[in-house]
């Protein structure tokens, strides 16, 4: 061995301590054939192969790419670098490729290749555990694009400057838009513009703080339509713990807000209303009470929630309860139900109760709805009703008895008196008729008594209906019916008046009845000869005023018995929107009052004017 090639093998002795106290995996070979000169320990235990298994990069070849494919894929791009490396005495770009250990496991390396001279040197950078960490993650990312694309909810990732970087298909199909026209801040063009900068503020506000979010905005619909999405935002990190970005899921929530609004107006419709408005459980129990429900019965929320509802029910009256929830449980509603409850104080109210099932998902019916409406004055005014048509009809029956009474009284007029006169007439004129010289001598008679039965007819016309009233006027037909009467009965009646207005007609029609009735009364009962009527006027107001001294009578008794006189006399006079006093008792006389509003004929033709 000379010199230099002593030298050559000191020099590579001492290379190759160097090489197998090196850290990194090294292979040493020389010239062009690539003859593998030195394989440290950190080779071995790296890929397990030894320089017995490998004297030359030919058989390190199958040993590391047993697949043919990718072998040739691989030793081309090898040997194409390294040729010209070796022939430029220079080094060649980092070359990745997947080695398969002595032990069947495959290992990811960066190949680095150097060569000066005759001296080939590679070294082997182990990137298994980054390569399968990115495997992992791009299959993580896989995965993860795989369940947002088919989650129900809208996805959006953005990163570290806010700019959004994904959005999954819910997104893009909610808005059909494409992902390039989302990214970045092309989303915020779907936001509505009157949610976008409190939207804005939110995002950038947490963002800035790293702190998770949760926001409310209205986004455009693919359809065109604005829909309430809910937006929750989180920080996302990275495995040392760097900021990474943020990512947040959209749901749809306009059915909720639209439930919500809905609620809400329902709730205030329930606690604005005077109606009591109750829920309750299948045992009974108060589960809502609203402010109707207080002003009702009494008692107040807190004091109602929990109790049970029998506290507003008559003890007599309990059985309704289970009535009405066998009703329930049958699926039927109950409508206007009136009952009786009690309030807080005891006093018992009439209710009208509409009652409808409360129902869970399954259709189980769980409670009840009532809306109890108090019907206490409807049921007071209703038994006035009653009372008022009762006593219409009293009086109509009064009315018809008068009317029959008087009907008698003028047929028996008609009939005893003055029929009976004609027919005594009658005779005498027959038998004048046979003696014409007696005839001559009574004919003065016959008249006079011809003369009086004709004027006691229409003494029993005017009665009935008074021609003087539409001939005369309303005072001097009530002066002329004075006289009338008096002339008849042999009483005085003192009669004036100081009315100077023309009166409408239905108010003389109205004051005559009433004269009428109260001069036949005091003729027939008051047992005097005297009779004050006096008729005045003022402030658009006529008075009728009749007063005797007589015996008087009891005015509630009279009320009540079969006469139809006093209560006639009040409904005419309602029947003009006037009022009548009647005041007397026994030995103190009568006197009877009416008063009638009116408007002059002269008023209303200024009022025209």
């Amino acid at each position: 061995m000379n010199a230099n090639t002593r030298t050559r093998r000191v020099g590579l002795n001492d290379s190759r301590q160097l090489v197998q106290r090196c850290g990194t995996a090294l292979v040493v070979s020389r010239g062009a054939g690539q003859e593998v000169e030195i394989v440290n320990d950190m080779f071995t235990r790296l890929f397990g192969y030894t320089i017995e298994d490998m004297p030359d990069v030919a058989h390190w070849w199958p040993l590391a790419y047993p697949d043919k494919a990718y072998r040739a894929q691989v030793k081309a791009d090898w040997q194409t670098r390294v040729t010209k490396a070796i022939a430029n005495h220079s080094d060649i770009e980092p070359m990745e490729a997947k080695v398969r250990c002595k032990d069947g496991s495959e290992r990811y390396i960066e190949f680095h290749f150097s060569n000066t001279g005759d001296i080939n040197l590679v070294s082997f950078i182990d990137l298994t555990d980054r390569k399968l960490a990115e495997i992992a993650l791009r299959e993580s990312e896989e995965r993860f694009r795989l369940m947002a694309d088919t989650a129900p909810v809208l996805i959006w990732m953005s990163g570290t400057d806010k700019l959004c970087t994904y959005f999954n298909k819910s997104w893009l199909d909610f808005t059909s838009r494409t992902m390039e026209q989302e990214l970045g801040n092309g989303w915020a063009q779907g936001v509505h513009p009157d949610d976008f900068q409190r939207c804005l503020n939110t995002y950038t506000q947490s963002f800035d703080r790293r702190e998770p979010f949760s926001m409310e905005y209205r986004l455009r619909h693919h359809h065109g339509e604005y829909r309430w999405v809910l937006d929750k935002g989180v920080p996302r990190f990275n495995q040392d713990g760097s900021f990474a970005g943020y990512i947040g899921a959209l749901v749809d929530i306009s059915e909720r807000k639209t439930a919500e609004e809905s609620r809400l107006r329902l709730a205030t419709i329930v606690e604005s209303s005077d109606d009591a408005i109750i829920s309750k459980s299948m045992d009974g129990r108060i589960v809502s009470w609203n402010q109707g429900a207080q002003r009702i019965f009494g008692y107040t929320e807190s004091e109602a929630v929990g109790k049970s509802i029998a506290m507003i029910i008559p003890l007599e009256l309990i059985v309704e309860e289970t009535e009405i929830l066998e009703k329930l449980q049958a699926g039927a509603h109950v409508e206007h139900y009136e009952t009786v409850r009690v309030t807080k104080t005891g006093r018992r109210i009439n209710v009208s109760l509409t009652i409808s099932p409360i129902k869970d998902s399954a259709g189980t019916t769980v409670g009840a709805s009532k809306i109890a409406r108090d019907i206490t004055e409807r049921k007071m005014a209703e038994k006035k009703l009653r009372d008022g048509e009762e006593a219409l009809r009293a009086a109509n029956r009064k009315l018809i008895d008068a009317q029959e009474h008087e009907r008698a009284r003028i047929g028996r007029e008609l009939h005893d008196d003055i029929n009976q006169r004609l027919a005594l007439l009658a005779v005498e004129l027959e038998q004048h008729k046979q003696d014409p010289g007696m005839a001559a001598r009574r004919a003065h008679e016959l008249q006079a008594k011809t003369i009086e039965i004709s004027r006691d007819v229409q003494a029993l016309s005017h009665e009935l209906h008074s021609s003087k009233l539409e001939y005369l006027g309303i005072v001097k037909g009530l002066q002329g019916w004075c006289r009338e009467v008096a002339e008849r009965q042999m009483l005085e009646v003192d009669f004036t008046s100081e009315v100077s207005s023309i009166l409408p007609r239905e108010i003389g029609i109205c004051m005559f009845r009433v004269l009428q009735e109260a001069l036949h009364n005091a003729a027939k009962h008051s047992g005097v000869k005297r009779v004050e009527v006096r008729l005045r006027e003022h402030s658009n107001e006529v008075d009728l005023v009749i007063h005797d001294s007589g015996i008087g009578f009891d005015v509630s008794a009279a009320m009540q018995g079969r006469g139809l006189g006093l209560t006639s006399m009040q409904e005419r006079i309602r029947l003009v929107n006037g009022t009548i006093t009647i005041q007397s008792r026994p030995g103190a006389g009568t006197t009877i009052h009416a008063r009638v509003p009116f408007k002059s004929e002269s008023d209303s033709q200024l009022a025209a004017g």
